[in-house]
């Protein structure tokens, strides 16, 4: 519905504006499709382990930042007292195949 005075059609184009903005940032938000692939531990004694994983996303190439952003969210997890387990860092090497990345997941004991 179209309205004849300009200030009514301005409301109308910045309500439409607005509906395609929602509709594009709606679609960035889609998570991408990413399979964990164990690959080993390395054990750090008392200070925790560097967990290694390959992320295979199945729907697209799979950079680092992407990479890095769906991973720690699922693994973060802050250390509540002495003692306590947490994990906030990731770190992500590229491979030669673009929808892969090899990832270490650090996990740690606040000592």
């Amino acid at each position: 519905m179209y309205k004849r005075n300009r200030y009514s059609a301005e409301i109308t184009y910045a309500h439409q504006n607005r509906a395609a903005l929602a509709d594009a940032a709606s679609a960035e938000t889609i998570e991408p499709e990413i399979t964990i692939t164990p690959i080993g531990n390395i054990d750090q004694g008392i200070d925790g382990k560097d967990e290694y994983v390959l992320l295979t996303r199945k729907d697209d190439d799979l950079d680092a930042d992407t990479a890095h952003n769906w991973l720690l969210p699922q693994v973060y997890r802050e250390s509540l007292r002495p003692g306590g387990y947490f994990c906030t860092s990731v770190g992500i090497s590229t491979t030669d195949q673009p929808n892969k990345v090899i990832a270490v997941i650090h996990h740690r004991y606040d000592v």
